[in-house]
């Protein structure tokens, strides 16, 4: 057999496994003009939540050691399927994640595409965006299943169902931010644009009023969504859905994680400032 060369950088592997749809053609190698028997190792560690330690968790292939690399698997012209099987790093753990990878070539390509996992995902939804629209929990779980399943379409229209429910209170989150850090501009383009009916109109409108934040290299989420909702969903395919139902869902999950995140920081900083303040006022009380 003819050696196999990566045409996707080692570090696209992990993702792979963690989140890549089922059934969805996802990594590919090359065959150079050497010759070789063996399949590198997709990855030797992966990080994904553990049911038992009920929180993301560090994942190390079973039977390796924590740090080892360039590990191959010996594969044969009639081996269609073969697995990888990770082990929780907590040593009180030990619990086990095994993904099923089918293999087949197109060409001079060997193409590799996760056909299963054991235990099967079960859909989590980013407890930030769920606590933002508790209302469409189960909107955002099928979703998140279809997601996981590789069904473009589905995933796609429950999102854009999300949206259409909730885009004022986006729109809230975003204008809260605002007030709080005393951004007037954006403030005030967010109050002109909910005088707007269609949904389209308020994200078109309102990518363009976000806080500077919530635009890192010149990327723009509000911008990515609306770019993906303009669209007719009737005439992309199953493959083009998923790819704009996976960047609405990380857009969403950017800017409400960002928000949060920068909220939480603002008021621990500001409440260090008080007690320090407390802590100097009582030291002059005593004239320390």
């Amino acid at each position: 057999m003819k050696k196999l060369e990566n045409l996707i950088p080692h570090e696209a592997y992990g993702p792979f496994l963690q989140s890549a749809p089922l059934y969805n053609k996802s990594i590919a190698f090359v065959y150079s003009e050497n010759t070789d028997d063996r399949l590198p190792y997709l990855c030797d560690q992966i990080s994904i939540y553990c049911p038992k330690c009920k929180k993301q968790m560090l994942f190390h292939r079973a039977g390796s050691t924590p740090g080892e690399s360039g590990a191959t698997i010996e594969i044969y012209p009639e081996q269609r399927f073969f697995d990888i099987d990770f082990e929780c790093s907590d040593q009180t753990c030990r619990y086990h994640k095994r993904y099923f990878i089918h293999r087949h070539h197109e060409g001079d390509q060997l193409i590799l595409t996760k056909c299963g996992e054991w235990p099967s995902l079960s859909p989590r939804v980013n407890r930030v965006i769920e606590n933002t629209f508790p209302e469409s929990a189960d909107l955002l779980k099928k979703g998140v299943v279809c997601l996981n399943e590789g069904y473009g379409l589905g995933a796609f229209a429950y999102f854009r169902q999300v949206l259409e429910n909730h885009i004022e209170t986006l729109l809230t989150v975003v204008e809260d931010y605002a007030k709080e850090t005393d951004d007037k501009i954006t403030v005030d383009k967010i109050a002109n644009l909910r005088i707007r009916q269609p949904m389209s109109d308020k994200i078109a409108i309102a990518k363009d009023a976000l806080p500077a934040i919530l635009k890192v290299d010149g990327l723009n989420p509000l911008g990515t969504i609306y770019g993906c909702l303009s669209e007719d969903i009737h005439k992309g395919t199953d493959e083009e859905c998923l790819g704009k139902a996976q960047a609405i869902y990380t857009s969403m999950v950017f800017i409400l994680e960002t928000l949060a995140q920068s909220r939480k920081i603002r008021l621990e900083y500001a409440e260090n400032l008080k007690h320090l303040q407390r802590t100097k006022g009582k030291n002059d009380a005593n004239g320390n």
